[in-house]
Protein backbone atom coordinates (compact mmCIF):
# COMPACT_ATOMS: atom_id res chain seq x y z
CA UNK A 1 0.00 0.00 0.00
CA UNK A 2 1.19 3.02 -0.80
CA UNK A 3 0.28 6.50 1.03
CA UNK A 4 0.55 10.28 -0.33
CA UNK A 5 1.67 12.76 1.81
CA UNK A 6 1.58 16.39 1.60
CA UNK A 7 4.84 18.22 3.30
CA UNK A 8 2.78 19.60 6.43
CA UNK A 9 2.08 15.49 7.11
CA UNK A 10 5.56 14.81 5.68
CA UNK A 11 7.10 17.15 8.39
CA UNK A 12 4.78 15.64 11.12
CA UNK A 13 5.86 11.87 9.96
CA UNK A 14 9.85 13.13 10.40
CA UNK A 15 9.51 14.42 14.02
CA UNK A 16 7.43 11.21 14.82
CA UNK A 17 10.33 8.88 13.24
CA UNK A 18 12.70 11.07 14.37
CA UNK A 19 11.60 11.44 17.92
CA UNK A 20 10.86 7.50 18.34
CA UNK A 21 14.07 6.58 16.34
CA UNK A 22 12.59 4.08 13.86
CA UNK A 23 13.88 4.01 10.23
CA UNK A 24 11.92 4.26 7.26
CA UNK A 25 13.44 5.77 4.66
CA UNK A 26 13.64 2.49 2.77
CA UNK A 27 9.74 2.71 2.90
CA UNK A 28 10.00 6.19 1.08
CA UNK A 29 9.46 5.56 -2.66
CA UNK A 30 9.36 9.49 -3.34
CA UNK A 31 9.68 12.26 -1.50
CA UNK A 32 5.65 12.51 -0.85
CA UNK A 33 4.93 8.53 -1.10
CA UNK A 34 5.34 6.20 1.94
CA UNK A 35 5.22 2.43 1.31
CA UNK A 36 3.35 0.96 4.34
CA UNK A 37 3.24 -2.64 4.57
CA UNK A 38 1.31 -4.44 7.65
CA UNK A 39 3.99 -4.60 10.38
CA UNK A 40 6.02 -0.84 9.24
CA UNK A 41 1.78 0.40 9.66
CA UNK A 42 1.64 -1.05 12.86
CA UNK A 43 4.82 0.27 14.03
CA UNK A 44 4.32 3.81 12.31
CA UNK A 45 0.61 4.12 14.45
CA UNK A 46 2.15 2.82 17.45
CA UNK A 47 4.54 5.77 17.37
CA UNK A 48 2.05 8.13 16.17
CA UNK A 49 -0.63 7.57 18.90
CA UNK A 50 2.36 7.32 21.36
CA UNK A 51 2.99 10.92 20.07
CA UNK A 52 -0.38 11.82 20.38
CA UNK A 53 -0.81 11.03 24.03
CA UNK A 54 2.36 12.73 25.08
CA UNK A 55 2.08 15.64 22.84
CA UNK A 56 -1.31 16.33 20.92
CA UNK A 57 -3.32 17.52 23.70
CA UNK A 58 -4.24 20.38 25.48
CA UNK A 59 -4.85 21.24 29.14
CA UNK A 60 -8.70 20.19 28.36
CA UNK A 61 -7.62 16.88 26.73
CA UNK A 62 -8.61 18.25 23.32
CA UNK A 63 -6.16 18.09 20.23
CA UNK A 64 -3.87 20.87 20.01
CA UNK A 65 -2.47 21.78 16.19
CA UNK A 66 0.42 18.80 16.79
CA UNK A 67 -2.61 16.84 17.31
CA UNK A 68 -5.42 17.59 14.79
CA UNK A 69 -1.82 17.11 12.46
CA UNK A 70 -1.66 13.38 14.41
CA UNK A 71 -4.75 12.73 13.63
CA UNK A 72 -4.69 13.20 9.57
CA UNK A 73 -1.62 11.45 9.55
CA UNK A 74 -3.21 8.04 11.22
CA UNK A 75 -6.22 9.11 8.41
CA UNK A 76 -4.18 9.51 5.97
CA UNK A 77 -2.58 6.03 6.73
CA UNK A 78 -5.75 4.34 7.86
CA UNK A 79 -7.52 5.29 4.58
CA UNK A 80 -5.14 4.18 2.11
CA UNK A 81 -5.10 1.01 4.11
CA UNK A 82 -8.92 -0.21 3.50
CA UNK A 83 -8.77 1.68 -0.67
Amino acid sequence: MQVKLDEDLLAVLTRVVTKHALSIEWQMSDRSTLNVDASIKETLLDAILTEFVAEGLDVNGEPNKLGLQLESLIDAINRDAIS
